[in-house]
């Protein structure tokens, strides 16, 4: 497919990035393209097993620290003459518009199927500061990540390994170009994963390394690519 045909369907917007990034060396561009699609489709492996095990963990830790499957509904203790508050308060719209979801296909809304419909960043959120005494602490999900070493098993540091997380999976899942991300680069999002992979199961580390591409691909595009020092072991 030609330049124009290409720009045509992709649109110029879209495209001028890449001919930016390439000096507008039209068949470049189009290289850095094709690269941009291969990596992002390496990166399924990593997404795919990161996003399914954090909700199922938190899931299984919070059901039975609440003792119930519908966690979400738990109360805070009341403070002096404050009414009681739900401790999701401030995820109420997302969870109910879960639920809103599942209504109009005509779904049963049972906890599972209300798990399933909440986004990677409603899960990522339950991990920032504003919830670190009633999540972190209360619900104690630390222990979700057992195998993360003590000396840094801090909501606070997974919290930052969840953010990239979620910024490289709204890029990849959004079609956006991932080739030139910086501060972190490319490499250090992957490494969230498998880190968080490993704190979670080295197991589940090692299953998906079994049919991870990413590392490879990486390595032999990096042409295409700022400098970075790779380090995936």
């Amino acid at each position: 497919m030609d330049w124009n045909k290409l720009q045509k369907h992709l649109s110029t917007p879209r495209i001028s990035r890449y001919l930016h990034e390439a000096g507008q060396d039209q068949v470049q561009a189009l290289r850095s393209y094709r690269t941009n699609v291969e990596l992002s489709e390496a990166l399924f492996p990593a997404l795919n097993a990161v996003e399914i095990s954090l909700r199922n963990a938190v899931h299984s830790q919070l059901s039975q620290r609440f003792g119930r499957a519908d966690w979400w509904v738990a109360k805070r203790h009341k403070v002096g003459n404050r009414a009681v508050q739900g401790l999701f308060y401030k995820s109420q719209e997302k969870i109910n518009g879960a639920i809103a979801g599942l209504a109009r296909r005509n779904e049963a809304r049972t906890p599972d199927k209300i798990v399933c419909e909440l986004t990677f960043g409603f899960w990522t959120a339950l991990f920032n500061s504003p919830l670190h005494q009633d999540i972190w602490g209360d619900g104690r999900l630390h222990l979700i990540f057992a195998h993360c070493p003590k000396s840094i098993r801090r909501r606070g540091t997974i919290s930052a390994e969840l953010n990239n997380i979620r910024f490289l999976r709204n890029r990849v899942f959004h079609y956006e170009p991932i080739l030139w991300l910086a501060n972190p680069e490319l490499s250090v999002h992957y490494e969230s994963c498998m880190r968080i992979l490993d704190w979670l199961d080295p197991d589940l580390k090692h299953w998906v390394a079994a049919v991870d591409r990413f590392p490879r691909l990486l390595s032999d595009h990096m042409a295409d690519l700022p400098p970075v020092v790779l380090d995936f072991a």
